[in-house]
């Protein structure tokens, strides 16, 4: 077996068992007496020194010659031998360092196999990892050693290159939004120091290449934080970003190709700048010929690294926006969904209410009708004013049944005018002070009302339905605030809407009320103090005019409602001229009524005109096609 096929280990024995020979003599029966000591320390492939009991060099080998030149150290053996073996030491530290080992060494005659960093005079460091051997005499006294070593700089290096490689990975891959890039940058900086990278500065520039020409961004990282720039040379940046490759400038005194010197710290010797998937990352110092081709090795690591990381951000950003989008489109889609609920829980209602109305409405006909005839022909009192009762109390039966179905199935007919919601809220507010201010105020309340009103255009026929809505809420907010506050009412003109706002301070709504506040009936006051139509007219006038009504209100913070209608066409009509009616008398009349009372009263208020009646409609039919009156009810 040549030497070249034996492991590390077996030369190191088979070197030490030659030098012991040499040293004890070459009588032992160990070794050959003809064997070539020399010549086999001599052609050792490992660099090779020998000492003596003080540490003296007795002698080196051609290997150990050999890597001296290569590390700018040609030498001879005369410049070793004679000398301690410490004194060949870089620096000070070095020596005073190397001393107490070979002391150790020689006083233990253990084994030792540390691992050496030296600093060559070039600056670059080198990795050694020494085995260190005592030699012993036939007594067992040490009486010298000898000294193994290899470098191992490229194998420390690539080390050192994955585990900080690795590190700057972990840190992408844990990456959960686009704010956790800073983390990666820091992480850099922290891998290019613990790499044995020595910089003054690191930064990276970002270049959004979507422009023409690309736009830059810069960073700097230093004590790890991570500041942003604006820069002022972004042309050179994609200069070197173009060309793919490392740009190194060893020395910007001598040479400062890119004219780069006017805009940098005027003690910046030496940058490289690497560029990655989106940008350049840098590094400069204060020192000329700073960086070795190890370090830009590493810096291109760091690129990749990089490359991955602003890739992985552009995802994440991207994903971050696709879940906005989809959160938006389900609250949309919630929305709507419970929109449509409460659209077909109000028609339901609007069906029962329908049908309610019409009976209560013939029935009150049925009371009206006589007692307003008895205004007519009574001259006694005592009947005027109980028939005036009786109307009365008719007439707000009828107003509970309008607002019933207001509520429920909005204005039966849309005053298609244009309003000007701005005058109506002022007046609004004029109609309902008695509510907010002379009455509260009467209880000891403070309640200011204030206006916040943009200029709107005109909106679409809501007619006395606006200020209807503008009364219910501004009640609404009084009794929200019992003790006092402030109602604040805003219009904005918002796409080819109107936005209107009635915004109060009061004690707000939970979550439960908020989604039942609409209800016909439902209400949070006392018995005697709503019927819990006032909002629920509201939300029936909105849907009626093809607007919106919504509510944001949390506890104790106020609740605010937004109604957008739309606005006012150019087409619209204005106020048309009032048509004027002539009375006529003598007309044939069919009365079509299910409702006895209601079919008995009529022909006695259509006074002057002949009137026929019938129950149902197919009666109804026949009585027409033998007579064709001129007026069906």
């Amino acid at each position: 077996m040549n030497d070249e096929e034996k492991t590390r280990a077996q030369l190191i024995e088979e070197l030490t068992v030659l030098r012991q020979g040499m040293v004890e003599g070459e009588g032992t029966e160990k070794i050959p007496p003809l064997f070539d000591y020399a010549g086999v320390f001599e052609g050792f492939p490992i660099p090779a020194t020998l000492i003596d009991a003080r540490g003296i060099v007795i002698d080196v080998n051609r290997a150990f010659l050999e890597m001296a030149h290569r590390y700018d150290h040609p030498i001879c053996k005369e410049d070793r031998v004679g000398q301690h073996i410490a004194s060949f030491a870089e620096t000070e530290k070095e020596r005073t360092r190397f001393r107490t080992f070979i002391d150790e060494l020689l006083h233990t005659g253990e084994t030792h196999i540390p691992q050496w960093i030296c600093v060559e005079p070039s600056g670059r460091r080198s990795h050694w990892q020494i085995h260190a051997e005592g030699i012993r005499d036939a007594a067992g006294q040490v009486i010298g050693a000898l000294i193994l070593r290899e470098d191992v700089t490229e194998k420390v290096r690539k080390e050192q290159r994955e585990r900080v490689v690795s590190t700057v990975k972990d840190e992408v891959w844990r990456m959960k939004n686009s704010e956790d890039m800073e983390k990666i940058l820091i992480a850099i900086e922290d891998s290019l120091h613990s790499a044995g990278v020595v910089f003054t500065d690191c930064g990276i520039n970002l270049l959004d290449s979507s422009h023409d020409p690309p736009t830059q961004t810069g960073y700097t990282i230093a004590d790890g934080k991570v500041w942003d720039w604006e820069s002022k040379f972004p042309e050179i940046i994609v200069k070197f970003w173009r060309t793919g490759a490392p740009v190194y400038r060893q020395d910007l005194q001598k040479e400062d190709l890119y004219q780069e010197l006017p805009y940098m710290n005027q003690i910046t010797r030496s940058i490289v700048d690497v560029p990655f998937h989106c940008g350049t990352v840098g590094i400069s110092s204060t020192e000329p010929n700073a960086f070795s081709p190890h370090d830009i090795e590493i810096l291109q690591d760091m690129a990749h690294v990089l490359s991955d990381g602003f890739r992985r951000q552009k995802d994440l950003l991207s994903l971050e926006e696709n879940n906005r989008r989809l959160e938006r489109e389900i609250t949309e889609r919630k929305q709507l969904e419970e929109e449509r609920i409460h659209t077909q829980r109000f028609r339901a209602i609007g069906e029962l209410a329908a049908g309610v109305s019409h009976n209560l409405n013939n029935m009150l006909v049925s009371v009206l009708g006589p007692a307003q005839l008895l205004t007519r022909y009574s001259d006694d009192p005592r009947v005027l004013q109980e028939a005036e009762t009786i109307i009365a109390g008719a007439r707000r039966a009828s107003d509970l049944v309008l607002r019933l179905n207001q509520a429920v199935r909005g204005a039966e007919k849309i005053e298609r005018v244009p309003v000007l919601a701005n005058k109506v809220i002022q007046d609004a507010i004029q109609v309902a002070r008695p509510r907010w201010k002379d009455e509260a105020e009467a209880q000891g309340i403070a309640i200011e009302v204030a206006t916040n009103l943009g200029d709107v255009p005109t909106i679409r026929g809501m007619g006395t339905g606006l200020h209807d809505i503008l009364l219910n809420l501004l009640s609404n907010a009084v009794d929200a605030m019992p003790e006092g506050g402030t109602i604040t009412i805003g219009t904005q003109p918002v796409d080819d809407d109107v936005r209107l706002t009635v915004h109060d301070t009061g004690t707000g709504m939970d979550e439960e009320t908020k989604r039942r506040v609409f209800e016909p009936f439902f209400t949070t006051k006392e018995t005697d103090r709503g019927t819990g139509l006032g909002l629920s007219t509201v939300w029936g006038l909105v849907q009626a005019q093809g607007g919106r009504v919504e509510i944001e209100s949390e506890l104790g913070k106020g609740t605010t409602f937004t109604i957008r209608v739309p606005e006012s066409p150019a087409s619209d009509p204005g106020d048309s001229a009032q048509a004027v009616y002539e009375p006529v008398f003598g007309m044939e009349i069919l009365v079509i009524d299910d409702e006895p009372s209601v079919r008995d009263f009529l022909p006695s208020l259509l006074v002057g005109h002949r009137v026929d009646t019938a129950e149902s409609g197919p009666e109804g039919v026949r009585l027409f096609e033998r007579k064709r009156h001129d007026l069906v009810i």
